[in-house]
């Protein structure tokens, strides 16, 4: 409670959400049970929600080359864990919302990307057991993309302009991208500056109504519709964004 206090008394900020643990499918940022994850969950709530601050459920890391059926053990295994009882509850019903880490390396990682989040969110609808007692309904917690990255693959502009398209798709509420704007490609960077005029078209295209994923290509390409028109995103470094009519 003292961080959030601190956030709210001395930076002013009424309106947070805490997500309690990085990644809990990754042995590096987490080697506890899910018991005891489910009770620090609990006790992050009980400490913040006093001060009007929501909890989201600890992320999930959807790998830069993980594959299909990958991703279905990855899923399963975390439904388990959202399930494990704390004192008096499961552990996802302390939270208002769940939140994933996308990465993406090749094409063929696209696809499978957009049948993992499907696949997130069926589980979550079928499996989650009992009903939220915060008053969220599973069926209606959003999932928050709140870290994404390119994991060093080429085509680095194509590849999180596609993810922006499929979460879109997939009504994923908010994204963050990592160093967007930088131009060198070093270090953490992305080396995303370039495409400044791509950036900005794909904003326009994005809050210009709502968008349904066509297709997803085995090269790569992620074909969609906003307002009746088409567009087209190749795996190419330079351009990636077509517009079909």
């Amino acid at each position: 409670d003292a961080i959030a206090n601190r956030v709210k008394n001395v930076y002013g900020i009424t309106d947070a959400v805490f997500e309690p643990l990085n990644e809990v499918n990754l042995l590096v940022h987490w080697a506890g049970t899910n018991e005891q994850m489910a009770e620090a969950v609990r006790q992050v709530y009980g400490a913040v929600a006093p001060l009007g601050f929501q909890v989201h459920a600890p992320n999930l890391w959807f790998g830069g080359s993980v594959t299909d059926a990958e991703y279905t053990t990855i899923v399963d295994n975390y439904i388990t864990t959202l399930n494990t009882v704390a004192v008096g509850n499961a552990m996802w019903k302390y939270c208002q919302g769940f939140g994933i880490h996308t990465y993406s390396l090749t094409p063929a990682n696209i696809r499978d990307l957009h049948r993992g989040v499907l696949l997130l969110k069926s589980r979550i609808n079928s499996a989650l057991t009992g009903n939220n007692t915060l008053g969220t309904s599973r069926n209606s917690m959003p999932i928050f993309d709140n870290e994404h990255g390119t994991n060093g693959c080429p085509c680095k502009a194509a590849a999180i302009m596609q993810r922006l398209v499929i979460l879109a798709g997939l009504r994923i509420n908010a994204s963050f991208y990592y160093a967007i704007n930088s131009t060198d490609g070093t270090g953490p960077s992305l080396g995303l500056g370039n495409y400044t005029a791509d950036w900005n078209r794909i904003r326009e295209i994005l809050l210009s109504g709502p968008l349904t994923v066509v297709n997803i290509l085995p090269n790569g390409s992620v074909a969609f519709v906003v307002g009746g028109k088409q567009y087209r995103i190749d795996w190419v470094e330079d351009n990636p964004l077509v517009a079909l009519n």
